[in-house]
């Protein structure tokens, strides 16, 4: 009997942030951190997961507004 291990390409980090995590194989996970000024482009998806040899839920850090809940304001980071 044959195992397939299954193992994901590099992560190529092309954004403003930080992508944290380091394993390549089946159910890997990384998150993303954007840098000062940026934020991901959509906020529920910074944490990319290997799935069937591809990385999910690819984003990326863009320059615009940032909402805090905590105060529930809105502004733009510059």
């Amino acid at each position: 009997m044959s195992v397939s291990i299954v193992v994901c390409p590099p992560f190529e980090n092309n954004s403003k942030g930080n992508v944290t995590g380091d394993s390549l194989f089946e159910g890997a996970t990384r998150n993303l951190t954007c840098d000062t000024g940026y934020s991901p482009r959509d906020d529920y998806i910074v944490v990319s997961q290997c799935q069937n040899g591809h990385w999910t839920n690819l984003t990326e850090c863009v320059k615009g507004s940032i909402c805090e809940i905590s105060i529930l304001k809105c502004y733009s980071k510059e």
